[in-house]
């Protein structure tokens, strides 16, 4: 069945900002609340509840093919995010705008390194990076991975510095492996896993 557009809701104000770094702090229930007011028409389309939402990646697909509300959301989300920092709003949704393009022409660089997945509820698994670029990476593992799926992947950038940790999304799963996206990479990683990447492709 199609799933019909709708439209986030306008911020009344009520909402207050959650600053969700790591997975779990996507289940508490404040992060839990403001998904709630930002998804409201879809959650009440679709009888779901923020947790509901959460946890299934079915209703995840669902989110993503509801017209732009993906979209929507992140930048309103964003918008809070500059508003309490005292960013200038605009600006911010335009960077924001800016990221996502790069990531869509980001080059990627082939890479075997051994990775550990860990899911939310605890699962881990292992697996080997086949291709990498400083907004995410191909996977090939036996892990039961869906789109929509948030985990921690940890693995040895080849540079000789420390391990990294970093919150990814599960874009897709395949024979070739999983595509994962990575989540609030700080800036130092981005430059290190860009400079990775510019030698690995010279």
């Amino acid at each position: 069945m199609a799933e019909a557009a709708v439209k986030p809701p306008a911020d009344d104000g009520a909402s207050k900002l959650v600053q969700c770094r790591e997975i779990p702090d996507l289940y508490l229930p404040a992060a839990r609340a403001l998904i709630g007011s930002l998804c409201r028409s879809f959650l009440d389309q679709m009888a779901l509840t923020p947790t509901e939402l959460l946890y299934s990646s079915r209703n995840h697909t669902r989110f993503e093919g509801a017209g732009n509300l993906l979209r929507e959301v992140l930048e309103r989300a964003g918008s809070m995010q500059a508003r309490a920092a005292g960013e200038n709003a605009i600006n911010r949704t335009r960077e924001d705008q800016a990221r996502r393009a790069e990531r869509r022409q980001s080059p990627r660089a082939r890479l075997r390194v051994p990775v550990t997945l860990r899911e939310y509820r605890g699962a881990t698994w292992t697996g080997t990076c086949e291709e990498i670029s400083v907004t995410g990476m191909k996977v090939k593992t036996d892990a039961a991975l869906s789109a929509g799926v948030a985990v921690k992947c940890s693995f040895t950038p080849p540079d000789d510095g420390a391990p990294l940790d970093v919150i990814s999304l599960v874009l897709r799963v395949g024979a070739d492996g999983a595509a994962l996206s990575f989540v609030n990479l700080p800036t130092h990683e981005a430059r290190r896993l860009g400079e990775i990447v510019r030698r690995l492709t010279r």
